[in-house]
């Protein structure tokens, strides 16, 4: 029996050491901001326009419902395959690992980074053997990585667009109201895969 991600913000925190943590850092861009509402993955689509989002915005949606942080990689790969992608999520389903693994043959993402909370090899157990087997069976897409993670994050570039998707929502889908920003920044995007390329310890 597995506990459902929407249980993440009642634990206390664990302990870091010296080894896990890294010092906080900040990066101040410019952009032009634009604000959006949506209960529904059509409906995020649809207030998301036809075009590709311009280069500097960042886009704030408050959402519902259906949508989740992967609905906005979804939105992405609708303009542009992606070269490399980073995911950090709490926790992830199922469904949501075998949607990316589809992307992954199809050939829509070609290097993907993984990092999840610790919580996901206590508690989603599964899930964390089916990402396991995942990076198995396709070892040159990336890494996957768990540590004491809480951000949802989704950041990558393709041959079109960088792109950093900041979210309260997990790669999982709930009805309560979340928040999430995509902004379209290159230095934005470097910004964060500096970050995560340092994180390199798993916990057990």
């Amino acid at each position: 029996t597995y506990q459902s991600c929407t249980e993440d913000d009642e634990d206390e925190p664990e302990k870091e050491t010296d080894e896990e943590k890294q010092g906080a850092k900040a990066l101040a861009i410019t952009s032009r901001y634009l604000y959006r509402r949506a209960y529904g993955e059509s409906r995020l689509f649809d207030i998301l326009g036809i075009e590709p989002l311009k280069y500097g915005t960042a886009t704030h949606v408050l959402t519902g419902g259906d949508i989740d942080l992967l609905s906005f990689l979804k939105y992405i790969l609708r303009y542009q395959a992606v070269d490399w992608c980073i995911l950090s999520t709490w926790c992830i389903n199922t469904q949501d690992i075998l949607q990316i693994r589809e992307w992954l043959l199809q050939g829509k993402i070609k290097k993907l980074d993984t990092y999840v909370g610790e919580k996901v090899i206590k508690i989603k157990r599964m899930q964390w053997l089916q990402l396991n087997n995942l990076y198995t069976e396709l070892p040159d897409i990336g890494r996957l990585v768990a540590f004491k993670n809480h951000a949802k994050v989704f950041v990558g570039e393709g041959d079109k667009f960088p792109f950093v998707v900041t979210s309260s929502a997990n790669v999982n889908t709930n009805p309560r109201l979340e928040q999430s920003i995509i902004t379209i920044d290159r230095d934005l995007a470097q910004f964060y895969r500096n970050y995560y390329n340092q994180v390199k310890r798993n916990v057990q």
